[in-house]
């Protein structure tokens, strides 16, 4: 396990493209090939909320980022309102009839029959040492689909996240199995996940303290 203590997601990025070019082990993924490192990493943001990655090399586009997060908080899975911030977001990852199957905020407040978001919160406020505060992700039904005929476009690269009240603030932890450092970790996660655990410490009245980022595949692609 490699950890990299960082300020924000503009110092993360540059660190993890060296230690990857340093001790990136080239292997073929189903989207081409990558650098991998040999054993997860984990990031840990002293300040999460400076969520913005000014850096040419990913481009981020911060208005579809932070609508993305609100279409998260809002539980839904409809493509349709992403498509007015990326044109083509409907076509790329949206199954037919315009529903993206691994949209994270409706596994977080509705696909598994309960608000998990609100739960976890309620659980906060009434026990701030609770360890019992996790949020998924990952449902196990999924390997049903994985046959042959499966056609799901995607599924959850982040699969938990841990809750923990430190003092006056809020910790979370977030477990991926699988995680681009280009375009998931520190170009979209870096603010999803931000944004997630600001609204848990808004709503359980507590300070927003660390995030920590564990990526079991950590990755970028080579082209």
């Amino acid at each position: 396990m490699i950890v990299l203590g960082v300020r924000n997601v503009r110092e993360a990025l540059p660190i993890g493209i060296d230690l990857l070019k340093k001790y990136g082990q080239r292997q073929a993924s189903q989207y081409g090939d990558v650098l991998v490192m040999p054993c997860p990493v984990t990031t840990v943001y002293a300040k999460p909320r400076e969520r913005v990655l000014f850096d040419p090399r990913r481009d981020a586009n911060p208005f579809f980022h932070l609508m993305e997060s609100l279409w998260m908080l809002a539980g839904r899975h409809d493509s349709a309102f992403l498509d007015q911030y990326v044109k083509d977001f409907g076509d790329r990852f949206a199954e037919p009839g315009g529903v993206v199957h691994d949209a994270y905020g409706h596994r977080w407040r509705r696909a598994f029959g309960v608000d998990q978001l609100k739960v976890i919160t309620n659980r906060l406020i009434e026990n701030p040492d609770d360890r019992q505060c996790v949020l998924q992700m990952w449902d196990a039904d999924a390997f049903d689909d994985l046959s042959p005929t499966a056609k799901w476009k995607t599924r959850p690269c982040n699969t938990h996240a841990y809750f923990r009240v430190n003092g006056d603030q809020l910790d979370m932890t977030v477990c991926c199995r699988s995680n681009d450092i280009i375009w998931g970790a520190y170009g979209a996660n870096a603010v999803h996940f931000s944004v997630l655990l600001e609204y848990v410490a808004a709503m359980s009245d507590n300070m927003v303290g660390k995030y920590y980022q564990m990526s079991n595949n950590y990755h970028a692609y080579t082209e």
